[in-house]
């Protein structure tokens, strides 16, 4: 007969809620590092949208600051992700958890060539936009699957409150870019004054 006794299974316990403990403490690490990125790409997107509507005129210093910051916060967030262990995934994460990470991270390594672009003045706002709420879309899927992981009710619920306060700042924040966009262009397209 197999030996195994009440105190195996309050050891395991015991492992099983600091283990949850360590997971819940990377998501909330893991959230703030997001917002925080998240605000600083919204930021450069306003100051790129004025920079390519001015053709360059605009916002150039103001940009190449902006950039450095994102690139500074984006650093501490790929930190943050190098921690995780991955040949240890549960119960830090989910498969929709890691795919949404994979996806922004594919979208972190593209900035380089947008931003190159940009101060090339070689993509439209349009598109840049586009590119930037994508990626910034992306990484509020994070924080929304991390939400979802959450094994506690009271931290659950504070990660929805961040994730629609954020997505909520996310639409104004567009709506800015594309009235920065078009008051630095000196006029508004058709299409872009349902954005606004």
């Amino acid at each position: 007969m197999p030996s195994i006794n009440a105190k195996d299974f309050l050891l395991a316990s015991k492992r099983s809620e600091i283990a949850n403990l360590e997971a819940l403490l990377m998501t909330g690490e893991l959230v703030n590092n997001i917002r925080q990125l998240v605000h600083m790409l919204q930021r450069e997107r306003g100051l790129t949208n004025v920079f390519l509507a001015s053709e360059g005129k605009r916002f150039k210093t103001q940009r190449l600051e902006q950039i450095e910051l994102c690139r500074r916060t984006e650093c501490v967030l790929r930190e943050r992700l190098a921690k995780v262990d991955l040949g240890n995934a549960y119960p830090f994460g989910s498969v929709r958890l890691y795919t949404r990470i994979a996806y922004v991270l594919h979208g972190l390594d593209s900035l380089a060539e947008i931003r190159e672009q940009a101060l090339q003045l070689r993509i439209k706002v349009k598109e840049f936009t586009r590119l930037m709420s994508e990626l910034i879309a992306g990484l509020l899927s994070v924080v929304f699957e991390a939400a979802d992981n959450s094994t506690d009710p009271d931290i659950t619920r504070a990660l929805v409150s961040m994730f629609n306060f954020m997505q909520g700042k996310e639409f104004a924040g567009q709506e800015r870019a594309w009235g920065a966009s078009g008051f630095a262009a000196g006029h508004f397209e058709t299409e872009d004054k349902q954005k606004t």
